[in-house]
């Protein structure tokens, strides 16, 4: 009888240590889910914030070159500028033939007249003034008529958008 009792236990005790395995992998891969799940949340939500900044973009540069339009097709412009901080930006934009902004800077300073993306990017989507600013983590380059914004989202996820300044168009690619 002694001898059936210790075998019973032996089995409790194994039979336990199996649900108890079983338990861990299933807690482990729904925590491994879990997490994967919240970093492609995070992912989208970056994403989508991008997205936002490119359209912000999108609209400061139709605005400037519909100014460009209405102000007789000038090289330069003085423009003033409202972001969501509710004040007044006064921004110098040097345009190229076609009216599309080329180099923006603030109207105490010299603007210089090659393509500047950086100015681009910092005054018309993060609404920064002429101090040296981190670009948002957004990877600025530049060609001769182009700009290219990026930004690594995942290991397998890159936003990228092009501004061509020669039609004013942006690609996201």
């Amino acid at each position: 009888m002694f001898r059936q009792q210790y075998t019973d236990n032996d089995a409790i005790t194994g039979h336990t240590l199996t649900k108890f395995v079983v338990s861990a992998v299933l807690v482990s891969g729904l925590v491994f889910g879990g997490l994967k799940a919240f970093n492609l949340i995070i992912s989208d939500t970056e994403l989508l914030t991008l997205e936002l900044k490119q359209e912000r973009l999108e609209r400061a540069l139709a605005y400037i070159h519909q100014q460009w339009n209405q102000r007789g097709q000038p090289r330069q412009l003085t423009l003033k500028f409202q972001f969501s901080t509710g004040e007044l930006y006064n921004w110098v934009v040097n345009v190229n033939k076609f009216g599309w902004p080329v180099v923006i800077g603030d109207s105490k300073g010299d603007v210089v007249k090659n393509l500047d993306c950086d100015n681009i990017w910092r005054f018309l989507v993060l609404e920064q003034t002429n101090e040296p600013v981190d670009l948002d983590g957004v990877q600025v380059l530049q060609s001769r008529n182009k700009c290219q914004f990026e930004k690594k989202l995942s290991k397998q996820r890159l936003w990228k958008v092009e501004y061509n300044t020669e039609n004013g168009r942006l690609l996201n690619n």
